[in-house]
């Protein structure tokens, strides 16, 4: 369902359509378990050629190293960049089809499921009190008291968002930046390579608890910080 169709904060001018999955049908992904998905896309151009042509900026966060176009290669012949997760040719896409040119439908339930702010698209793309909208639902119906996860790579830009998400933090500096300003961070880093002070392994690694009984991701200023080794 479209619960909102706003202009991006991302790239004012472009509408962005707030998507949200898993109600009826529970999110396949292994590792976020059973979680509604809200996702964030530009409401005129599909998911995949948004990447491809940079139309994706009025959902992803400019300087994040995992967008397909900040992809570099190095003079060895290696590449650093454009490592994002998110498989937008398969569940993304379809869903992306699936809502086009459906109207906004109010928000009144989430069936008790906690919530993953930003399957695709950074929570930044849209204004707090959206996801104020979908918390208070969340917090109403779901037994924890924080039921959602959420990570932004936009914690230099939008400290509003630090209650909320998880500063996505790429490096040891980027992580020492975040924290120095209050942010609690979730940070990818080398296989092998040893964990920082205040750090945890993401739970889903050492004991595979899934994202939607965890619940560790949703900012704040308590509690460990996260991090994941690359594989």
């Amino acid at each position: 369902m479209i619960i909102s169709k706003v202009d991006s904060l991302l790239k004012p001018g472009t509408t962005v359509d707030v998507i949200l999955t898993g109600l009826d049908r529970p999110s396949k992904n292994a590792k976020t378990g059973p979680m509604a998905q809200l996702k964030f896309a530009p409401q005129d151009i599909n998911p995949v050629m948004a990447a491809e042509t940079g139309e994706d900026l009025a959902v992803c966060v400019k300087n994040c190293i995992h967008r397909p176009l900040n992809k570099v290669e190095k003079e060895d012949g290696s590449t650093e960049g454009g490592t994002c997760y998110v498989d937008l040719k398969r569940g993304i896409l379809s869903s992306w089809k699936a809502h086009q040119g459906k109207a906004v439908e109010i928000l009144t339930t989430l069936k008790s499921r906690a919530v993953r702010f930003g399957e695709w698209g950074d929570p930044s793309t849209v204004r707090r009190a959206l996801l104020d909208h979908v918390i208070s639902i969340a917090r109403r119906e779901h037994r924890h008291p924080r039921p959602w996860t959420g990570y932004t790579h936009d914690y230099d830009k939008r400290p509003d968002l630090k209650d909320v998400c998880m500063a996505s933090t790429d490096t040891i500096a980027d992580r020492e930046r975040a924290k120095a300003n209050g942010w609690r961070t979730f940070r990818p880093r080398p296989v092998g390579a040893p964990l920082l002070d205040g750090e945890i392994d993401c739970p889903y690694v050492t004991r595979g608890v899934q994202c939607a009984d965890c619940l560790l991701c949703n900012g704040g200023a308590h509690g460990k910080d996260i991090s994941i080794e690359i594989h």
